[in-house]
């Protein structure tokens, strides 16, 4: 996320939740976890709570996983 220009880091986080997403369906790692540490890299680069949560919950619902 620290990584991405201002204009694509809400798609970052989307592409990250996709992935991690994956990583949960697998049990590597809880939901809980996984949406904890996707929301505070979203903070950490300032996007809004708004976008965190749609990036989110968005790219959980495209691989399928629930929340």
């Amino acid at each position: 996320m620290a990584r991405a220009p201002a204009g694509r880091r809400r798609t970052t986080l989307y592409g990250a939740a996709r992935g991690v997403a994956r990583m949960v369906a697998a049990a590597a790692v809880t939901a809980h976890d996984a949406t904890a540490a996707l929301t505070a890299a979203g903070r950490a680069v300032g996007q809004p709570e708004r976008d965190i949560r749609n990036a989110i919950t968005g790219g959980f619902k495209d691989e399928g996983v629930a929340l």
